[in-house]
């Protein structure tokens, strides 16, 4: 039997590569466990993401689609389909007094005001195919209700020009409460009918 003394050096250090193949295999397994508990559920968010961008880029063709064909609908006739339905919101064809009526009841009940009354004339305009509603009404409220009935009726769908106002302020001398009446002059504009 040879002892490891006499062995030449070259054949001992080959005996240490036997550990090696262990280093290597647990090498291994660290890197499957890390994939595992640390990339693996980052995959499926970024799958997410991926996904999520996918439908959003989607989401944004149409919409530059849809620009494009604003813009050479705006080039080719001058109002877009959007500009043409705006402008027979504000103004609509035909007088409908019951929508105007309705628009101001809605405006002032949504602003705790109360209509005293309500009346409407017919008015001529600088445009032929335009006609305007000439619309007097009294209203009840105090007056920070006044302010947001106006502001509201600025915002209405339908274009309202306050013309005058006349406010008179009644005390009432039990409560000390503040009660605004007041009196609108207002103009509606119409599209006169064919």
């Amino acid at each position: 039997m040879i002892n490891s003394n006499q062995l030449p050096e070259e054949i001992k250090t080959n005996n240490s590569f036997k550990s090696k193949p262990f280093i290597g295999a647990f090498a291994i397994l660290l890197v499957v466990v890390i994939y595992a508990l640390l990339l693996r559920p980052l995959s499926g968010e970024l799958a997410a993401l991926k996904a999520d961008l996918t439908s959003k880029e989607t989401v944004f063709n149409d919409l530059k689609t849809k620009v494009s064909t604003f813009d050479s609908a705006e080039k080719g006739d001058g109002l877009t389909e959007i500009k043409k339905m705006e402008i027979s919101q504000k103004i609509p064809l035909g007088i409908n007094q019951d929508e105007m009526i309705r628009d101001l009841i809605n405006i002032a009940k949504n602003n705790d005001i109360e209509i005293t009354s309500i009346s409407f004339s017919k008015g001529i305009s600088a445009n032929p195919e335009i006609g305007t509603l000439k619309i007097n009404s009294g209203f009840e409220g105090n007056y920070s209700d006044l302010l947001n009935f106006l502001k509201s009726i600025e915002q209405n769908s339908r274009f309202l020009n306050v013309n005058s106002i006349s406010v008179q302020i009644n005390v009432l001398d039990v409560t000390d409460l503040k009660r605004a009446n007041f009196l609108l002059s207002i103009e509606s504009y119409y599209q006169i009918e064919k």
